[in-house]
């Protein structure tokens, strides 16, 4: 009992708020869902006050699914001519029909224009998502 206690604590302090000091200010892009689906971006937080380069950034916000039994919930970023960077654990949730929250981080290893997209929960291509970020990272 003590060691599954020590792994909830090691986890729920994975996404400190101390990790991600500034509140980064940011427009919404394009979008494009599915009737009845929707994501709500509610706050950015991140290691720099503008999503940059090498930056980490947490992302909050709410989600709505209602085209699908089950999906995907995925935090990329498209980059001009090389298509969507590489993604890990913490940048993607599985997530059931109906409604919910997320957070998700992500480091931007590249310049390009960051989006949180809807995939089959079984592999197969996207199907919507909404583009976010500020200037050249902004994807309209």
């Amino acid at each position: 009992m003590k060691i599954l206690i020590l792994i909830l604590i090691s986890v729920s302090s994975a996404f400190a708020a101390t990790d991600f000091p500034y509140s980064v200010k940011f427009e919404l892009g394009k979008v494009d869902f599915a009737p009845g689906d929707n994501i709500t971006i509610s706050a950015i937080h991140g290691t720099s006050h503008e999503i940059q380069t090498n930056g980490t950034y947490l992302v909050e916000g709410t989600y709505t699914l209602t085209s699908r039994e089950e999906a995907l919930l995925s935090l990329s970023i498209a980059v001009d001519g090389s298509g969507i960077t590489p993604t890990d654990s913490k940048q993607r949730m599985k997530i059931a029909k109906g409604q919910g929250k997320f957070n998700l981080i992500i480091t931007m290893h590249e310049q390009g224009y960051p989006h949180i997209s809807f995939y089959p929960a079984d592999k197969g291509t996207v199907f919507g998502g909404i583009y976010f970020g500020k200037g050249m990272s902004l994807l309209k």
